[in-house]
């Protein structure tokens, strides 16, 4: 998995490089490039960011974030104006909402018809390996492709928009104190240099203060 999201890192920057420092929406890719790494986990591959399944993920992604931003306002609103907002359809576009709902079931099915227990590739193969084996078992097993639908939505919804903001914000702040921008730099420079990409483990040799 890591080696995954090495990967996906080097097609993010990539992509920056080609703005040769001009102005960027980093928004614009960030959000792909995230739940690139849990398409990685859950269904085993990436989608190429001009995909259309891709496109389709990104509008649910960035609704959903904005829905949860909006659910903190509501908490104080009127209660006929936190009606009026979903009875308006204020909360989700079902089209889009449909549209992501038929693709897991695609990659769902897709899995089924191709799994080897022997030779795991993902979340998805795990998951229907070990609903074989409790379904045995006990038929009423709360192991089901309905509980795994919801937890490969789960995934999108907790791991891509909460990684995506907090990288945004990282982003933003190392652009506003350039001090600290170049004291990052510096310390990354002292323990992965610049002949590699960072792994996992350099975390155990990084400065602690």
């Amino acid at each position: 998995m890591e080696d995954r999201i090495t990967d996906e890192i080097s097609y993010l920057t990539k992509l920056i490089d080609e703005t040769n420092g001009e102005p960027m929406n980093i928004h614009e890719v960030l959000v792909p490039s995230m739940s690139n790494n849990i398409c990685h986990l859950v269904f085993g591959h990436r989608m190429d960011f001009n995909e259309p399944k891709r496109q389709i993920f990104d509008k649910q992604l960035d609704q959903a974030s904005s829905r949860l931003s909006v659910i903190g306002v509501l908490a104080m609103s009127p209660i006929w104006f936190s009606k009026l907002f979903f009875k308006l359809g204020g909360a989700f576009n079902k089209k889009v909402f449909n549209a992501v709902i038929s693709i897991f079931e695609s990659e769902i099915s897709s899995h089924r018809k191709s799994l080897d227990t022997n030779n795991k590739r993902d979340y998805i193969d795990g998951y229907l390996a070990e609903m074989e084996v409790r379904q045995r078992k006990d038929p009423n097993t709360h192991f089901n492709l309905k509980r795994m639908d919801v937890n490969c939505r789960a995934f999108f919804g907790a791991g891509s928009a909460t990684v995506r903001s907090t990288t945004e914000w990282l982003l933003l702040l190392s652009a506003k104190y350039s001090e600290h921008q170049k004291r990052i730099h510096e310390e990354i420079d002292s323990v992965v240099g610049r002949d590699r990409s960072p792994c996992y483990a350099d975390r155990l040799h990084m400065p602690d203060d």
